[in-house]
């Protein structure tokens, strides 16, 4: 029984070399198959990819299958070439306009009409009002005495003036400011002139500008809108009349 054992034991043993030996021979087999048939599928690809056709050859194509020649193909397709540019260059041409009429628009909003205002001369007399007006000495604060200083105080605009002190029993100091006497006031000649030396009107149409004298100035008032101003400022220029605000 041992010996049978041992002779089956050497029977496998050389029978396994022999089926990979078979196994081996089969794969080389399979591969030399499949080489030439890949080799020939790659082959029919790069032939379709080469067979592909252009553009301009389809047009040809297509010509020969209609009857006509490849030369009037070949002019159709320069036509068509030449119609795509003229269109291009239309587009180009509306575009260029149209940015040229914007950029002129926009200069013609920004341009402005002005109205130079010419000098006036003055004359001695407003000359003379204009040294007097320089000479006139400052006016001390007239506050008066509110009570509640923190609030009422001389920074406020509301507060910084004079209200005369109404009660029995009120005392003054000097934190509330000079009271309002004689002797303050300015010049019956410099009152209501400006410091260049003119008398001023307050004017709303250039048809007020007639009747104005030589030695008064002329205030447009805040209403009034750019027409009216430029024709108010040309009417002056004119007239030869000084304008304080243009």
């Amino acid at each position: 029984m041992s010996e049978e054992k041992a002779k089956a034991g050497k029977k496998a043993v050389q029978e396994k070399p022999k089926a990979a030996k078979a196994a081996e021979e089969q794969a080389k087999k399979a591969e030399a198959v499949e080489k030439p048939a890949a080799e020939a599928k790659t082959e029919e690809a790069s032939g379709k990819n080469a067979e592909k056709p252009k553009p301009a050859e389809k047009e040809q194509a297509t010509a020969k299958k209609a009857g006509e020649k490849p030369e009037a193909a070949e002019k159709k397709q320069e036509e068509k070439t030449q119609k795509d540019g003229e269109k291009t260059a239309e587009k180009k041409q509306q575009k260029e306009t149209v940015e040229k009429k914007q950029e002129e628009a926009g200069k013609k909003k920004k341009k402005k009409e002005k109205v130079k205002l010419e000098k006036v001369r003055k004359s001695p007399e407003v000359k003379r009002l204009m040294e007097l007006v320089k000479q006139k000495r400052k006016r001390p604060v007239f506050r008066g005495r509110f009570g509640k200083r923190k609030i009422r105080k001389k920074s406020v605009e509301k507060w910084n003036k004079w209200r005369k002190p109404r009660g029995i029993d009120i005392k003054r100091k000097k934190e509330d400011g000079a009271w309002p006497r004689p002797g303050y006031g300015a010049l019956r000649e410099i009152k209501g002139i400006h410091p260049s030396g003119f008398a001023e009107v307050m004017v709303s149409n250039p048809s007020q500008l007639s009747g104005i004298g030589k030695n008064i100035a002329v205030r447009i008032s805040a209403g009034v809108g750019r027409k009216k101003r430029l024709e108010i400022a040309r009417q002056a220029n004119k007239q030869g009349i000084h304008v304080l605000n243009y």
